[in-house]
């Protein structure tokens, strides 16, 4: 049901404002300068938010938002994936992302701070954009980058091309398979 013509701008789990670990207050605060950058076409913009306890907002958001709460069939979830038009990983902590990786999978390109494994899965300016840690206007500089990107179906094939290409299930089964033998040989 979301609107073709819209800018589809999906995030995952969305706590409160004074969740660190997550870095809403990033992604609020990236939302607002990206808003602002643009008054003229918020009307052509939404977020979508996934995972979250419930369907209602704990805070306001500066773009029109739409909560879809949990999603636990795997088909809707990669429909929703597919749909946006950038996946949003705030997070401040994180090991290796289902959700970046998820997103990749589904061609959906992402922005995200470089933290944890994202920068494994993220290759900046060419599947997704990686931000400064903790800079909300990097993080706004990265949606505008691909709000304005003239070959966005170039960087949704370069997100799926990334997952299939190097965290498929035969390359990790290969790797696995290589490393076994090196440390048989030993």
């Amino acid at each position: 049901g979301l609107d073709p013509d819209r800018f589809i701008m999906l995030s995952g789990f969305m706590p409160s404002r004074k969740d660190l670990h997550k870095g809403t207050s990033y992604l609020l605060e990236a939302l607002e300068l990206f808003a602002a950058g643009s008054p003229e076409e918020t009307e052509n913009i939404q977020l979508v938010v996934f995972g979250n306890r419930g369907t209602g907002p704990e805070t306001s958001f500066p773009v029109r938002t739409t909560f879809l709460g949990t999603i636990s069939d795997d088909e809707r979830l990669a429909l929703c994936y597919s749909a946006a038009d950038v996946f949003l990983a705030p997070s401040l902590e994180d090991n290796l992302p289902n959700t970046v990786m998820e997103s990749l999978s589904c061609g959906a390109p992402v922005v995200a701070f470089t933290t944890g494994g994202i920068p494994d899965m993220v290759e900046h300016l060419h599947n997704g954009y990686l931000a400064g840690y903790k800079s909300a206007r990097d993080l706004a500089t990265g949606i505008r980058w691909i709000y304005e990107h003239p070959e966005k179906q170039q960087i949704r094939s370069n997100a799926r091309e990334t997952v299939e290409s190097r965290f498929s299930e035969a390359v990790i089964a290969r790797q696995h398979i290589e490393l076994y033998k090196e440390l048989l040989n030993l």
